[in-house]
């Protein structure tokens, strides 16, 4: 008699934690995908404004724009009002957006810009007066 109430003692033990195990790992895995191959949905992105510097040399305006991921096909550039900047960048995981203020007037039909190891480098010509 011991040792039947000691065994189903333990598969009572053993059948109860399982269920609890499988009930925990279902919980754990409903906010998460089965797999990074499914992909993200563009809806979960984050969207984040990026660290970005300005400086002027010359007849030039240099932007360095910090887009880790990013997809360099894909970059958006426009220039409003004369000096303000406007960039979006799509990647994998995030989205980058920025309204960037430039130290001077600028000629946006001459942008220029070059994307390496996560650094969007943008050069723009001052507009003469």
């Amino acid at each position: 008699m011991g040792e039947d109430w000691l065994s189903e003692s333990l598969g009572r033990i053993f059948r109860k934690m399982g269920s609890s195990y499988e009930n925990a790992k279902k919980e754990f895995k409903d906010g998460y995908k089965d797999s990074l191959s499914e992909g993200i949905d563009s809806s979960d992105k984050e969207k984040k404004e990026p660290f970005v510097d300005v400086f002027k040399t010359g007849d030039k305006v240099k932007v360095l724009v910090e887009a880790p991921g990013a997809l360099d096909n894909e970059v958006h550039l426009g220039v409003y009002n004369k000096d303000v900047l406007h960039i979006y960048i799509p990647s994998r995981h995030q989205d980058y957006s920025a309204d960037i203020k430039l130290p001077a007037d600028v000629r946006n039909k001459k942008a220029k810009y070059r994307y390496k190891n996560g650094v969007l480098a943008i050069s723009l010509d001052i507009k003469k007066r």
